[in-house]
């Protein structure tokens, strides 16, 4: 004795695909915002990192940050990780000769440290605040280090942020315009806001307008923004932007 089979008819078939493919355009943006969330996290926690690498070097260096220097034989760069040119990375436990902290060389290789948003290759994707690291610029003669003791605001003093796609030094500076236009400074991989670690190590997300520079018509702008304690340890201005 044969049994009726019930089957699905073209028309239910066709609903159900509908169905189907609604329920996943719901659920996708939804999953790549949560996709999207994890990566700006472990984007935070990188510059937490190094924020603390730095307080680390302090401990062993009797309270003085680290500072680039360009003259031989003592030529340093502060985000390397080479055999002899290290000054934070053996506080990451970077190995000898990896690319630079943030960084993804031009043939694709990337710093365990790198932005996990950012897709392009021959940039940093950690920059740093060049009139903190190199002061010894202000004069091109002498190599200075600050201490510890003179940093008034550590927690309103910009040590590291995302650097923009163009970069490959990591220099961020006041004199630069944090916005979309041409000749951004800054990075924006996890939608508006700028991945920024302080003096203190913390390491929070700010908006474009809570970057203090000195290019007028943009959100930030400020005449005297090299003054700021945010650019600045020797300044007194707080502009209260962040």
């Amino acid at each position: 004795m044969s049994k009726n089979v019930k089957r699905f008819t073209l028309i239910e078939l066709l609903i159900m695909i509908a169905i189907i493919a609604v329920l996943a355009a719901m659920l996708l943006p939804a999953l790549n915002a949560a996709r999207e969330k994890a990566k700006s996290v472990s984007c935070l926690n990188h510059f937490q990192q190094v924020g603390k690498a730095v307080l680390f070097y302090l401990g062993d260096w009797a309270d003085f940050y680290p500072c680039e220097t360009d003259s031989a034989p003592n030529k340093m760069r502060l985000l390397s990780c080479g055999r002899t040119d290290r000054l934070i990375s053996d506080y990451l436990k970077m190995e000898i000769d990896v690319p630079y902290i943030g960084q993804i060389r031009p043939d694709g290789t990337r710093s365990p440290l790198a932005c996990p948003s950012e897709s392009r290759t021959g940039t940093m994707s950690i920059g740093y605040n060049q009139y903190f690291f190199r002061p010894w610029d202000y004069d091109g003669k002498s190599v200075y280090a600050y201490k510890s003791s003179q940093v008034k605001r550590p927690t309103r003093t910009m040590l590291f942020a995302e650097a923009p796609p163009t970069t490959i030094s990591g220099r961020l500076s006041y004199k630069f315009i944090p916005s979309a236009s041409a000749g951004e400074q800054y990075a924006y991989r996890h939608g508006s806001g700028i991945v920024t670690a302080f003096a203190d190590s913390h390491a929070v997300v700010l908006r474009r307008s809570q970057f203090p520079h000195v290019t007028s018509g943009y959100p930030g702008y400020h005449p005297d923004a090299w003054l700021c304690i945010f650019w600045s340890v020797t300044g007194n201005l707080d502009l209260n932007f962040y």
